[in-house]
């Protein structure tokens, strides 16, 4: 278990370039949880998305639930989306936060 505090966050397949803006002020580890549609297309778009931002995402994991179900009609609770990343944490502290929040730049330093 590492040091530090770890922010919890959740995204769509719409939402998910806001994690971008997270790692360019939260100098921690960042555990998201996305939730998309198991099929090709929405798979190739997010690895695409990966491989572009890698090196800004550099501290961050991403944790994809596939759903065969109609989003729309079924939306997972955010609360799951959040115990997703909190399972996937590697620090004891975190730090939930909605995907359209920014936190203060140096929030990390003043948690850690």
């Amino acid at each position: 278990e590492l040091q530090g505090v770890t922010m919890l966050t959740s995204a769509s397949p719409r939402t998910l370039w806001k994690v971008t803006r997270l790692a360019q002020v939260w100098q921690g580890p960042i555990s998201c949880a996305v939730h998309l549609p198991s099929n090709t297309k929405s798979l190739q778009a997010v690895s695409a998305f990966l491989r572009q931002h890698s090196s800004s995402l550099a501290s961050t994991s991403i944790h994809l639930l596939l759903d065969q179900r109609d989003m729309a009609a079924h939306p997972v609770p955010e609360a799951t989306l959040l115990n997703v990343a909190l399972d996937a944490a590697d620090t004891r502290l975190v730090l939930p936060l909605d995907i359209d929040f920014l936190p203060s730049p140096m929030l990390h330093s003043r948690l850690h």
